[in-house]
């Protein structure tokens, strides 16, 4: 599980690479399993598009 995808911690590009990380070397064989702010269909800062390259996706559900 990757968790803690927010746009005040790294940018759009740093998240796929991690993403390409685990997706792409078939060694690893992963169902990846990301977490991070609970409004991320409405984001504006593309890291809806981070979100929607998980297979399962948990939003927070903590106030901010």
């Amino acid at each position: 599980m990757i968790w803690g995808f927010f746009a005040d911690r790294f940018s759009t590009n740093v998240a796929h690479q991690i993403i390409d990380f685990f997706k792409t070397n078939a060694s690893y064989g992963v169902t990846l399993v990301g977490g991070g702010e609970w409004w991320w269909r409405t984001d504006t800062r593309r890291l809806a598009d981070v979100f929607r390259r998980f297979d399962v996706y948990s939003p927070g559900t903590w106030a901010m």
